[in-house]
């Protein structure tokens, strides 16, 4: 069952769009089952990041010992 506020807005949307109920449900689930996007890859430019012998970048106090030179 469809809870009683998204039928609402589905509704309203509907009616707003000039398309039918069934029309924007439909396009509401689709787009909610989607699979994510992928390839997605950021690149950062400006610095050399790679990894380094010995660094655990789970332990946050080593972490800042290391970038404060300690």
């Amino acid at each position: 069952m469809i809870d009683d506020a998204v039928f609402r807005q589905l509704r309203r949307k509907a009616a707003a769009e000039g398309k039918t109920l069934q029309e924007v449900a439909n396009q509401a689930l689709r787009a909610g089952l989607r699979p994510p996007a992928t390839g997605f890859r950021l690149q950062l430019e400006g610095w050399d990041a790679r990894p380094m012998p010995g660094v655990d970048l789970t332990d946050h106090d080593a972490l800042l010992d290391l970038m404060e030179g300690r």
